[in-house]
């Protein structure tokens, strides 16, 4: 009987000592860290493999204080095993738990880190998060300190929020407009918000400024170089823009082949110019200045020519667009045209006014230069292009005009970049390199005739 109880006393002394030992041993992995979140927001995340490794701890522990009780061992892994299901109660009420605090915080604050860290530590509704939380958390932020044009890709991105996102919209709108800090982001403004709810106090702000412009213009005086008559034509100019809250002023040009371009192309085919046929050929210019050619040429201008006209005045207070070509010389001109402007423009020719408009009107001659040019790689020769140009400038309330008449040739020598060439026929290489050289020509032409234009304007 005494040894039967020393046999029960010692099998309880084991499995208490067994118990212990598993205590111990998750005391000690708790102690170090394990299954604690890294962020307040992340969820507590027990897994069974903690609990594998705790019971192993504490067989181990078993062994060392007291060898005889191995068979307490099994007690201790059941016990273990017990626990599991408390475990994973405790950590779904972990998980409930984090993700209320994700969300509370993301709702309040509009602050996306507790979402993604809750995402980021494997939250059992990270997949809801991702789809739904952290969307709704980008608009917040968006609508708090993002952009109009911010909003509108969020709303084509997120289909399921767009309706929230228009509603906003006039808030963000609002804090574009009070960010409006120049004339150029004014003139941003209106062009993408023209019907906002800030637009009449958007163009009367860019009326003021273009009204200051108009002081600094006056305020001048002479200079070397400068047309008499430009104070007073850019000041009606800028005038009608300010009455029409900034609006854009015409630009027209048109575009005249002279004969000797294409006579200068059937002589270099023939090998008749220069000193007879390049080694790599002739490249013909007269397919590169038609009109498909030329408009963007003519659209790509118009910066340049907002500075020749603008010159020290605030960026876009001069602001132009592209209008409808001057029509065909000689052509019968329609009842809505004014009349003249089917004559060619000469220097002291004025055109007649259209009391309705500003005219900034660009007639110009694409002629054969005389000239022709080898390029060095491919040893090309080219046709040399001038440009002959006719401007006058006009605006309603006033006879006074602003004219210019120059013509622009190639150096006699010029660079020319064909690894940033991206524009027709880029993908032929022989057919890149010629259309790059004659772009060169052309758009080198236009930028010397708005850096002159500039100089008559507004002096040297």
């Amino acid at each position: 009987m005494s040894a039967t109880g020393g046999g029960r006393v010692g099998r309880l002394l084991a499995c208490g000592t067994a118990c212990a030992a598993a205590g111990l041993g998750w005391a000690w992995l708790l102690a170090r860290g394990f299954g604690r979140p890294e962020s307040p927001s992340a969820p507590w995340s027990l897994a069974p493999w903690h609990v594998a490794l705790a019971g192993a701890a504490a067989a181990a522990a078993t062994l060392a204080l007291r060898p005889r009780l191995r068979a307490a061992i099994p007690v201790a892994l059941v016990a273990g095993g017990a626990a599991m299901p408390v475990l994973a109660a405790r950590n779904a009420a972990s998980d409930a738990r984090a993700f209320a605090s994700a969300r509370e915080a993301a709702s309040h604050a509009g602050e996306a880190r507790a979402l993604e860290a809750y995402v980021a530590a494997g939250g059992r509704r990270a997949e809801e998060v991702r789809a739904k939380l952290l969307p709704r958390a980008e608009l917040q932020r968006i609508v708090r300190e993002g952009s109009a044009s911010a909003l509108d890709r969020f709303a084509a991105a997120q289909p399921s929020l767009a309706a929230e996102a228009q509603a906003a919209r006039p808030e963000v709108v609002h804090r574009d407009f009070l960010a409006c800090a120049d004339v150029a982001a004014l003139r941003d403004f209106l062009e993408r918000h023209p019907e906002a709810a800030d637009a009449p106090d958007a163009r009367a702000k860019l009326a003021r400024a273009i009204g200051d412009a108009r002081g600094v213009l006056r305020a001048g005086g002479a200079r070397e170089g400068r047309d008499p008559d430009a104070p007073e034509v850019l000041d009606a100019l800028l005038a009608w823009s300010a009455a029409r809250g900034g609006a854009p002023i015409e630009v027209r040009f048109r575009r005249r082949t002279a004969a000797s371009l294409a006579s200068a192309d059937a002589l270099l085919a023939k090998g008749l110019l220069e000193d007879g046929p390049a080694p790599g050929g002739s490249a013909p210019a007269s397919p590169l200045f038609d009109d498909g050619h030329e408009v963007p040429r003519q659209r790509a201008v118009l910066h340049a020519l907002e500075q020749a006209l603008g010159g020290d005045l605030p960026p876009a207070v001069v602001r132009l667009a592209l209008g409808p070509p001057l029509p065909p010389v000689d052509a019968r001109p329609s009842p809505d045209q004014v009349p003249g402007l089917t004559r060619p423009l000469v220097k002291g020719e004025r055109p007649p006014a259209d009391a309705r408009a500003p005219q900034v009107l660009v007639d110009y001659e694409v002629a054969w230069s005389g000239r022709t040019y080898v390029g060095k790689e491919r040893g090309r020769r080219f046709v040399g292009v001038a440009y002959q140009f006719f401007v006058v400038v006009t605006a309603p309330g006033t006879e006074a005009t602003l004219d210019l008449q120059t013509r622009v040739e190639p150096e006699a020598t010029f660079p020319v970049d064909y690894a940033a060439w991206d524009g027709p026929g880029a993908s032929d290489a022989g057919a890149a390199s010629d259309e790059r050289v004659y772009e060169v020509m052309a758009l080198r032409a236009f930028d010397q005739m708005a850096s002159r234009l500039r100089a008559r304007a507004h002096g040297r």
